[in-house]
């Protein structure tokens, strides 16, 4: 931004990367915040949490008389309610964008352990396994690197640090929780931090599935890291079945994890809320990513004064590139998401698909697809008396290990944004918003 007052022009130079580090960065984001706290407390509402990095922001529960006196406030120029955001699927190769091969990007850049070498993805998901093959390296340690492992993370008590491609320094953390312990933490998942106060809020302990920390029970996130930066040529299992290797599309790059999209029993309340996917925006950008991943999207097209956009336009002016996912509705109107056009909106392609026959016991045969090969004549099983052969099925080769998930609770360690009601179920008897000023 430009200078106020006696605060220095903290906005980079064309092509820059903003410091977030700096004096200048510091003191305006106190400045932001203290304007937050004044303009919320003259409609007499409380601040639950301010964003000051990529968006100036802040996130409050409402009623109906502070919502319209909000609305009325100069100062303000934009009120967003909590909305429930779903992770979003695309289970196709990365092979078709011509990764591989001798004329492919891997080989331009010096192989797959030199592809995203020195660089930091943020992933804005789920939250990750971390005992996932895919993102196997060795353990974090105290040790600073040196000339020729420049990149390496190491710790500085409870900081990760990583001394970037770009000359910018990452410094994260490995937050703590249910099944994850700092140690959940290596040289290729260098952080993890979670955020779901708001979600806590509305959804009852009772419906809440899965774990209070970066860790994922439902594999999304697993997923969507391991395709951006899991390690190359990881040997892929189901059920003991070999399915070859999978890589991701910059294997040397490393992973900070934010997880902002939670589970529930019935399903009904899976994903999360604009605040709390604002807030691991925000948060990425202090750390000192280079890119973030965001795989999410609502129910319709977000407008570009939506506080998520508003964010990501803020984030790629502070020099992070911004990768979203284009959804999976259509081929209805606006049935696409996350279309500014500050990000780079990516849908799903298609590749020749693998294709399996079976034979029945009759004799006749039937082809269709198939994400696995048959196993020896020796295991078919017969079926009513009739001989019949395996039967193929569609299958992923990203599987997270069936451990019994903890039963969340509150916890007054997770990062999180306002407890605001969405406005799909649940419903609460409050409004919650994201109020945007100057």
């Amino acid at each position: 931004m430009a200078g106020v007052g006696d605060i220095p022009t903290t906005k980079p130079a064309g092509g820059g990367k903003l410091d977030v580090a700096s004096a200048a960065a510091k003191r305006y984001r106190t400045h932001l915040t203290g304007q937050q706290t004044r303009v919320a407390k003259k409609v007499g509402a409380t601040v639950r949490q301010h964003y000051a990095v990529t968006t100036n922001t802040f996130s409050a529960r409402l009623d109906a008389r502070q919502l319209v006196r909000l609305a009325h406030t100069k100062s303000v120029l934009h009120i967003a309610p909590d909305r429930f955001h779903q992770a979003t699927d695309d289970r196709n190769s990365t092979d078709f964008l011509g990764l591989s091969g001798r004329k492919g990007l891997w080989k331009a850049l010096g192989g797959t352990a030199e592809a995203g070498k020195g660089i930091v993805i943020g992933d804005i998901d789920t939250g990750i396994w971390p005992e996932n093959p895919s993102f196997d390296a060795p353990a974090l340690s105290s040790r600073k690197p040196g000339k020729k492992d420049r990149h390496r993370p190491y710790r500085v008590g409870a900081t990760t640090v990583m001394h970037k491609a770009d000359g910018g320094t990452l410094k994260g953390t490995c937050q703590t929780g249910d099944s994850f312990t700092a140690a959940a933490c290596n040289e290729k998942v260098i952080s993890a931090r979670y955020f779901g106060d708001a979600w806590f809020d509305v959804v009852p302990e009772s419906n809440r599935a899965g774990y209070v920390s970066p860790r994922h029970s439902q594999g999304h996130g697993t997923h969507t890291a391991a395709t951006a930066a899991g390690n190359a040529n990881v040997r892929a299992k189901v059920d003991g079945e070999d399915l070859g290797t999978v890589s991701g599309v910059a294997p040397a790059a490393t992973i900070a994890v934010y997880k902002a999209l939670w589970q529930s029993k019935d399903g009904q309340s899976d994903g999360g809320l604009t605040s709390e996917i604002v807030a691991p925006v925000d948060q990425a950008v202090a750390d000192g990513v280079d890119v973030i991943n965001y795989l999410v999207g609502g129910t319709f097209e977000s407008t570009y004064d939506n506080p998520v956009q508003v964010a990501f336009r803020n984030a790629a002016t502070a020099g992070v590139f911004v990768a979203t996912a284009a959804g999976n509705s259509g081929p209805k109107a606006s049935s696409l998401d996350n279309t500014a056009p500050w990000t780079t909106t990516v849908a799903a392609g298609t590749i020749k698909s693998h294709t399996g026959t079976v034979t029945l016991g009759n004799d006749s045969s039937y082809t269709g697809i198939t994400g696995r090969s048959a196993p020896p004549r020796s295991s078919w099983a017969p079926l009513s008396g009739t001989p019949t052969p395996w039967t193929s099925t569609q299958t992923t080769a990203c599987r997270t290990p069936s451990t019994p998930p903890a039963r969340p609770g509150r916890s007054s360690s997770a990062n999180g944004a306002s407890t605001a009601a969405p406005t799909s179920p649940p419903r609460s008897s409050g409004p919650a918003a994201s109020a945007s000023s100057w």
